[in-house]
């Protein structure tokens, strides 16, 4: 859905490429309020289903119209750039929406972007390094330059 055209309310935005370091920080801390973060899958949850209980949990929180919003840039606003007023402004926008057409492109932004968020985090779980394991052990010697 990156990069994607969408159109809420008669409003056009675009999915945004790449998200500032304080736009991530904003989304993780959304996250966590939410108790969606760390994911979670439960034993035998297939990624359907993971991706469906995620999207409910966002809504049933309250995060989903603030989750969407952090990744939607208003085509409207020529030299925009992500803050928290902007995004104020975005969610305001998203929560008034009553057209079914503009709500089913929500829900189906939200699927994309929250399960999507989640599904490649997952995927990567297994093949990225921790921050620990990027620190010197205790037990283990410096590493000592050789003469």
């Amino acid at each position: 859905m990156t990069g994607q055209v969408v159109t809420f309310g008669g409003r056009a935005f675009r999915v945004v490429e790449h998200t500032t370091i304080r736009q991530d920080a904003y989304v993780q801390q959304l996250l966590v309020q939410a108790d969606l973060f760390p994911p979670r899958t439960r034993a035998g949850e297939s990624a359907d289903e993971f991706a469906a209980r995620i999207v409910a949990e966002a809504v049933t929180s309250g995060a989903a119209v603030s989750l969407v919003a952090a990744m939607l840039e208003p085509l409207d606003r020529p030299g925009w750039r992500w803050n928290p007023e902007a995004q104020r402004e975005t969610e305001a926008h998203l929560e008034d929406l009553s057209d079914p057409a503009d709500k089913a492109e929500f829900y189906a932004g939200l699927t994309s972007v929250v399960a999507g968020f989640f599904l490649a985090g997952l995927l990567s779980n297994g093949t990225s390094p921790t921050s620990s394991s990027l620190q010197p052990q205790a037990d283990q010697p410096e590493p000592t330059a050789a003469h």
